[in-house]
């Protein structure tokens, strides 16, 4: 299965696989091969991404490829998982309260990116795993 997590900045689209992935940030033109991607995965994982990262998705999309962003029908929105029902918390704040801080990530926009990235991947593993546990 085909699970990818991402986050969407403004000329950056971070992409990580969620099993045994690496971390791949597209900028401009490469953006449309990021859009590509992500459209032909099984599953997509976004924190906040009901709220921000698909509509810029369509935005990005109708700009550099003239035709909507398709998304695969699964799409989990960690925000809306850990907060249903409310607003919520930030990535930030959300991560902190499951985790340590255990991974250092550069100073610079594409680090940022990459660090919403691994946090948000880590929600989603921690929710899968917890879905597994209640099953037992």
């Amino acid at each position: 299965m085909n699970i990818l997590v991402f986050d969407v900045g403004q000329s950056i689209i971070g992409i990580q696989r969620s099993q045994h992935g690496r971390y791949i940030p597209y900028y401009g033109d490469d953006r449309i091969k990021a859009l590509e991607r992500l459209e032909k995965s099984d599953q997509i994982v976004t924190f906040n991404g009901n709220r921000y990262d698909i509509d810029e998705l369509n935005k990005l999309s109708m700009t550099l490829r003239g035709k909507e962003f398709k998304p695969p029908e699964l799409h989990f929105d960690m925000s809306e998982i850990y907060w249903p029902n409310i607003l919520g918390s930030s990535l930030i704040n959300t991560f902190s309260d499951y985790f340590e801080s255990d991974k250092k990530f550069p100073d610079t926009y594409e680090g940022s990116n990459a660090a919403d990235v691994y946090m948000t991947l880590m929600l989603f593993r921690r929710w899968k795993d917890s879905l597994v546990t209640e099953k037992i």
